[in-house]
This record gives structure tokens, sequence and C-alpha cells, in this order.
């Protein structure tokens, strides 16, 4: 009998030679399984160890996450409910900070699960866009490796995207047209990530539309079938949407399935008046109770904006749109270092004859489609960071691999050979982020946030407790989360006025700051408190945030 490595082979080379539109969905041979598994512990044991490095490192919107959990604990509905955030990453962590009894802990054990959900959600779209086993195998092996760097901070970025892939893998069956079960397994797993993120809302309804378009075009179901899968799923997704909707509606007194939009939209805005966040730009008192009102900015004074307005601010919407373009495909484009994902995944849907045709045969070429609703939900809005674009990677990933099968499927010499070369050349490509963020993650980055506890424990030592406030950075947040103090905000510039009118007890800026000469001489105003916190120079100079005490007027 041919022993395994034999059968191996084979498999190889019959994948080789096969077009990739014959590669239906494999078989969770015993191989597969091994590769997954293997995958999956790979994953598990990097994303334990980042989470551990990095136990301490925070984000003013992991705070707002980890804050809404203790409310929930508390029953404080006046503070739990926000519309700028999605509820679930702090549904999840309000059971495991009262089981572990430590809120840092419970954030961290949230990313892990995170991370989990996104892996299964990459794994179940490779699935369905029929991939063959060595791209699956490839594909799930990125995803493990990649997917280890997203935990550094708590973001729920990872959760709502590996739900949104679950839900659009189910789109993507076969069985969607005629199964109800599917149509209304992607509908509540399309709503269950909207309670992640709100962008998953209209980003679910478009890929439903969008894909339902795609699978009339291509022929695969008639109309009224489509149709009706689309109603069935769209009608399940609004069974969990709605619910939280509703209470949204209701706290701020008119129809709001998020605040999150408007408020990107509103910093999008034209540069004639200070459109930024105001926590961010002035001293400002937070609602009773909380830390930070970014912990709900909604109410904030955001200066909004429409491009209905006037013609110059028309204009600007189409700046905004393009710009965001770029940008979007910038951040595609990194995910790995030649840009091959971005550029397969979308010549793969639009470059290509016969179109038709090959879309019925090929399932992977429909990614692009998902990949395109993504940049179009992002483009009109402030979207500046690559973590919003996560639900693109299986779909980058899988072009990618899928196209090298396809380019060398008509080679008539070497075929061996020029696939095993392209595979190279994208593993490679992929794998180079990773190469280069991967260690730092592993031993911890260096972050602000990180001195914050020691910060906090030292202030409350020598009896310094009280709001705080900054000038022109948001470090001073971190050490208000750990002293359980609100954070007033901080202001771009020096103003002994504003400081003094604050109402702040502290000022925290990096040792760094531009503005610490302008700090040091306002002495009738501040007292600098090196002296006080620690004993010698030296050991003040190893930190790297500067305490003042706001003196009373």
């Amino acid at each position: 009998m041919p022993d395994a490595a034999d059968r191996s082979r084979r498999d190889e080379e019959a994948a080789a030679s096969t077009p990739p539109h014959a590669l239906t969905s494999f078989a969770w041979t015993p191989d597969i399984k091994t590769a997954v598994a293997a995958a999956f512990l790979l994953q598990l044991v990097l994303v334990i160890v980042v989470a551990v490095r990095n136990y301490w490192v925070l984000t003013p919107d992991s705070i707002s996450y980890i804050r809404i959990a203790k409310y929930y604990l508390e029953g404080r509905t006046d503070l739990m409910i926000a519309g700028y955030w999605g509820p679930l990453i702090s549904w999840i962590m309000a059971p495991l900070q009262l089981i572990l009894g430590d809120p840092l802990a419970a954030a961290r054990v949230a990313t892990v699960i995170s991370s989990i959900v996104f892996f299964t959600g990459c794994a179940s779209v490779f699935r369905a866009l029929h991939v063959s086993r060595t791209a699956f195998v490839v594909g799930i092996s990125i995803v493990a490796l990649t997917s280890a760097n997203w935990v550094v901070t708590l973001t729920p970025d990872l959760l709502m995207s590996g739900l949104l892939l679950l839900a659009i893998s189910r789109i993507l069956s076969r069985r969607w047209a005629s199964s109800r079960s599917t149509q209304a397994a992607a509908g509540l797993l399309g709503g269950t990530a909207y309670w992640g993120k709100a962008v998953a809302f209209p980003l679910f309804i478009e890929n439903v539309l969008a894909l339902g378009a795609l699978w009339m075009l291509a022929r695969l179901a008639s109309p009224r079938a489509v149709v009706r899968a689309a109603f069935t799923t769209l009608l399940c997704f609004a069974v969990l949407a709605a619910p939280w909707v509703l209470t949204l509606s209701i706290k701020y007194g008119e129809p709001t399935f998020s605040t999150s939009g408007k408020i990107a939209h509103a910093a999008a805005g034209p540069s004639d008046m200070e459109r930024y966040n105001p926590y961010r730009r002035v001293y400002h008192v937070p609602d009773p109770g909380r830390i930070s009102a970014w912990e709900d900015p909604s109410r904030m004074d955001y200066n909004y904006w429409s491009p209905f307005e006037s013609v110059e601010y028309a204009v600007h919407q189409w700046r905004v749109l393009w710009s965001n373009y770029r940008a979007a495909l910038n951040e595609l484009a990194d995910f790995d270092l030649l840009g091959i994902g971005v550029l397969t995944v979308l010549a793969g849907f639009l470059l290509h004859r016969p179109w038709r045709e090959n879309l019925t045969r090929e399932r992977w070429r429909w990614g692009g489609l998902s990949v395109l609703c993504l940049i179009a939900i992002h483009t009109p809005v402030y979207s500046p960071a690559q973590r919003y674009y996560l639900p693109a990677m299986p779909f980058l990933i899988a072009a990618a691999l899928t196209t090298v099968e396809w380019l060398v499927r008509g080679a008539r010499s070497r075929a061996k050979e020029w696939r095993i070369a392209g595979l190279t050349l994208v593993i490679a490509s992929f794998a180079y982020p990773i190469v280069t963020d991967l260690p730092s993650s592993l031993r911890g980055v260096s972050h602000p946030s990180v001195h914050a506890p020691e910060l906090a424990r030292r202030l409350d030592h020598v009896g310094l407790v009280g709001p705080l406030i900054g000038v022109d950075n948001n470090d001073g947040i971190y050490v208000a989360y750990h002293m359980e103090q609100p954070w007033y905000g901080d202001e771009q510039r020096v103003s002994a006025e504003r400081i003094l009118g604050s109402g702040a007890k502290l000022l925290i800026v990096p040792r760094r700051s531009p503005h610490l000469a302008d700090l040091d001489g306002l002495t009738g105003v501040l007292r600098d408190l090196d002296h006080v916190l620690f004993e010698s120079e030296q050991e003040a100079a190893s930190m790297p945030l500067k305490t003042y005490e706001v003196l009373s007027p």
C-alpha cells in the first residue's frame, strides 16, 4: 500500500493540475484537521503570550469598553448604554470581570476570545470560496500568525470581523439560496456582528444586497429564490439588531443604530473650524461616574456638517471620498509587502473574461465584491486605521493564493515549479508584516499606558488625588483610569487661564513634550511634582510621564 507521503504528493500534483473552478470545498480529511488544529494551537499560544506581555497596554477606546462592562455589573443604565460603542465586547468582559476580579485580566481574555472568533470566520470564508486544500492550509496559517498582532490592545475589530465573516460565508455558501437554516444563520451572525461594532450594520446589509445581485447575475439561482433568501437573511438580522436599535433610539430621542458614523463624518469635515473630537480639544467635565467623556462622546459639541450645505462642502466631501479611497487601498495593500492581496482580489473580480461565466464557476472571485463593499462603507468618513479593514484579510489571502493556481493551470511545462515559485512569493509577501511586527508584540510594545499604574500608585501614596488634564496629549487618561479619577481632557496650547479654569487637580504630559518649558514657566499656576514623587532626578527621568499639581487660583 502507498504510504502517507505518496498519497500527499499525488494530492498536491492533482491540485496543481486542476483548474481552480473545479476545486470544490474539500473534505475534512485527517491531514486537513491536523493542519487546522496546529494553526489554531499556534494562534492560541501566540495571542496568549501577546496578551500577557502587553497586559498593561491601554487605549482610550479600551478604557471605554472596560468601564462600560463595569457599569453593566453595577446596573448603571445611565452609563452602560453608549451609542458610539458596540456592546458585545463589554458584555463578554462583564462576567469575566466578576469571575476574575480584575478588569484588565477580563479585557485580555476578551481579546483571546476575539482572535478565536476571527480565526473561525476566516476559515469559514476560505471554505465558502472553495479554495484548494493547499490554499486553505497556507491561508489559515497566515491568519493564525497575523491575528496575534491585533490583540496588543483591546478593540472589537477582531470580534466584529470574525462574526461578519461567518455571516458572509453563509451568503457565499452554495446552500444560501435554497436553505432556510443557512439564510437564518447568516442573518443572526450579521446581527451579532452589529452588536460587536456598529459599522457591521450597513456593511452586512450592503453585502447581502451586493452578493445577492451577484447570485442572480451568475445565474446560480432564480431571482425569486435570491430575493426570498435575502429577505429571510435580513429579517433574521433585524431580529437581533432591533432591540439595540430601539434601546439607542430611546436614549437619544431619535431613530439611531449608532452615533459613531455621524461623529466620524464630523471629524472628516472642512478645516474652516475645529472638527476633531472635543474631548481632545477642550477641557470639560465628563458625566458623573465616568472616567472620560470618550466613554460616550455622542452628546459632546461636535461641529457637524453636510455636503449639501454649500458648494464648498460638497467639493470637500468629494475630496474626502477620493482621499479615503486611496487610503483604503493603501491600508489593504499593507496586509502584505507587495500588495499582492488587494491587486489580485480586485483584478480577480473585475478584470477577466468571460466575466459572468468565470464568476459562475469560480467562487473565489466573489471576494472582491465584499472588499469593495468594505471600501465603500469607510470612504465618506474619518477612517484612518488598518484594523477597520480586517474583514478583507481572508479575501486578500484567498485571491492571492488562488490566482497563482489560476495562472499556472495553463502552463504546458514546469507547472509544478511555477506553482511553487508563485506560492512562495505570496507566502513571503504576507509573511513580511508578520516578521516585522510579531517579535515586538511578543516582547511587549512600548506605550505610555504601561507606565500609568506606577505613576498612579505614587500619586495615591502621597495623597495627590483628583481630576486630571493634559496639554496636547492624551496620556493622562491612563493614569486617570488607574486612579479612578475623571479625565477632563486636554487642549492644544498652554494657557494659564484655561488650566486654572479646568477644575483639574493634576496635569500630566510626556516628559519630552514640546510644551514642557512653557509649563515649567507657570510657577504660580503649576507645581512640578518630580521632587514629591521621586527620590532623585535620575528616578524621575526614568518615568516618561511628568506630573504637575494645579494650584488653586
